[in-house]
């Protein structure tokens, strides 16, 4: 280690914290660092945590302070059983050498339907969806971004294992991390350009 930052390098008094009414803070992300800058793509909490979810876009030359530079990905407000983005999460951001674009991959979940017996105010049936830079190259990095559709979800093949949300994240590599009791599915496929028709995941 060369250095360690003191405290938070984005607190609730941030200026882009108060200006995006941002209450609750963030939740997870991912930092990628190109030409000696930090794109931070992260899960803003606006609302309520844990429910009320948007990806921002910051950027810092230092990691130390940041500027924010948009909203990617916008959930689509209230939570019903019809809406099948109320809430979104990002999981990855990769650089995609065969279109020559960002991808970044990301999970939205519907609420529940109280008609079938499901509680209002969880997440069911996940669906990892891929957005891809607009602009080309690696300068495209800071959006904007388009949806290119969903790349896995719930069907007929899901097992029971997969539970309620179905599936919560999505990696180029099988995550192994110890004394984790989520159960984790790996698929495999060629390549990730265009909307490809993904296998069950196995566990």
């Amino acid at each position: 280690m060369v250095s360690e930052h003191n405290g938070p390098v984005i607190g609730a008094s941030h200026p882009d914290v108060l200006i995006t009414n941002n209450r609750s803070g963030f939740e997870t992300g991912q930092v990628v660092k190109l030409d000696n800058v930090y794109h931070m793509f992260v899960n803003e909490m606006f609302e309520r945590p844990h429910r009320d979810l948007r990806i921002a876009h910051w950027t810092s030359n230092d990691a130390v302070n940041w500027k924010r530079q948009a909203t990617i990905v916008p959930s689509i407000p209230g939570r019903t059983h019809t809406n099948p983005r109320a809430e979104v999460w990002v999981n990855s951001v990769i650089f995609n050498e065969e279109e020559n674009a960002w991808n970044i991959f990301y999970v939205a979940y519907r609420g529940g339907d109280s008609t079938k017996g499901e509680i209002t105010g969880n997440d069911y049936q996940g669906r990892i969806w891929r957005a891809m830079s607009v602009v080309k190259g690696k300068n495209g990095i800071a959006g904007p971004y388009a949806d290119m559709g969903i790349m896995l979800e719930p069907d007929v093949e899901s097992q029971a294992w997969e539970g309620q949300q179905a599936v919560a994240s999505f990696s180029r590599i099988k995550p192994v991390i110890p004394g984790m009791r989520c159960m984790t599915g790996i698929i495999t496929h060629p390549k990730v350009v265009g909307q490809q028709e993904w296998p069950s995941p196995k566990n």
